[in-house]
């Protein structure tokens, strides 16, 4: 059967899901094909998503797909956090104290506004997993009735330290062998994915580069203060302390106010030891069987998916959305791009023209993709 690849980026996806509404294609299942295994079902209509599968389903899958006795192939095959944080990072999931922590945020920009409230100036520091859940560039907004926006990310400063970026930077270091290739071949479904996989990212580093993504976003967009430092020793349950170090000191040299931005309870212990403000984003517990999404949330979780767990099918349709590829470059990354496989050509064809379609008008309107 002839295969066709579309290379697309991230905020082309929903170009490629509209054309699946217009063939009348409503009703869409998500598998992940290297454990046969249905994640959901898309209803593009509405949209929304329903039959998600349980944590006990996929990680009994799990169990029985992963290579006997290879410790280290087993923890490149995706977890149900890996699916449950894709869902966060995508924004189809929020935290669970998410609205009061935006409503703090808001509060903040106003005291800002009266040297008598806040007379010093106030950076928001950054945890590692603000990154890999893709907090400020999908999360941090907040709108009135109106549909007015309240808060947006662009409206406070941030301080990243550069031991965050280390702790990124540490994680993208594996790549699949032959030889991995061959083995998890054994015990794995629709095998004929890993041969895309040769010589490309493991799950730890796909992880990392989607949240590098996030970093060069605060970077880039929100013009993010770069905090010297470098991680010591080998001890990583100490980075975190290391970390809330790095931002107090920053505090006292600067005489600015810094509060610490986290997920992670611990860490708001070594910000107060380190007599900095924290806040903490608390994750939810439990999943609920269906959930609603807008389209912009959708085309991201499912970009977000492809990467995390290198490969996803849209069942019955002929497609395969690939996250990672032998020769995916930083680039691709850069630019968050996923490969769409299509079995159809002539369902390709189509895609491929509304594609340059659009690129055409985004480039003369000179909008940004």
């Amino acid at each position: 059967m002839a295969l066709r690849d579309l290379i697309v980026k991230r905020t082309e996806m929903n170009v490629f899901l509209n054309h699946l509404k217009d063939l009348e294609k409503r009703h869409i299942w998500i598998n992940y094909p290297l454990f046969d295994l249905p994640l959901f079902k898309l209803d593009l209509d509405e949209p929304s998503m329903s039959n998600i599968v349980t944590q006990d389903e996929f990680e009994t899958e799990r169990l029985r797909r992963k290579p006997y006795g290879k410790e280290q192939l087993a923890a490149n095959l995706p977890f149900y956090n890996d699916l449950r944080n894709c869902f966060l990072s995508s924004g189809v999931d929020t935290y669970a104290n998410e609205k009061k922590v935006l409503a703090r945020l808001k509060e903040l920009t106003e005291e800002l506004k009266d040297p008598n409230r806040r007379p010093r100036p106030l950076f928001i520091a950054l945890d590692t997993n603000i990154f890999y859940a893709r907090f400020l560039s999908r999360h941090l907004q907040a709108y009135d009735e109106y549909g007015r926006p309240m808060l947006k990310a662009e409206g406070l400063r941030y301080a990243i330290s550069e031991m965050v970026q280390q702790e990124i930077d540490f994680q993208i270091v594996e790549k699949f062998r032959s030889e991995d290739i061959r083995e998890m071949k054994r015990s794995l479904a629709g095998d004929h994915y890993l041969d895309e996989f040769y010589n490309a990212s493991g799950r730890k580093a796909r992880l990392a580069k989607l949240a590098l993504a996030e970093l060069i976003y605060a970077f880039t967009e929100l013009r993010a203060v770069r905090i010297k430092g470098s991680l010591q020793g080998n001890d990583y349950s100490r980075n975190d302390i290391q970390i809330a170090q790095s931002y107090k000191e920053y505090s006292r040299r600067m005489d600015y106010d810094v509060l610490l931005l986290t997920a992670d309870e611990d860490m708001v212990y070594h910000a107060t030891n380190a007599e900095l403000m924290a806040i903490q984003l608390i994750i939810g517990s439990g999943m609920s069987p269906q959930k609603d999404l807008d389209p912009w949330s959708l085309q991201d979780l499912l970009h977000d998916l492809a990467v995390a767990f290198g490969v996803i099918e849209l069942t019955g349709m002929g497609v395969a959305l690939l996250g990672e590829w032998g020769g995916k470059s930083s680039e691709d990354y850069g630019e968050e791009r996923i490969k769409i496989r299509f079995n159809d050509e002539k369902l390709a064809q189509s895609i491929e023209k509304e594609l340059e379609l659009c690129r055409k008008i985004c480039e003369t309107l000179g909008c940004k993709t």
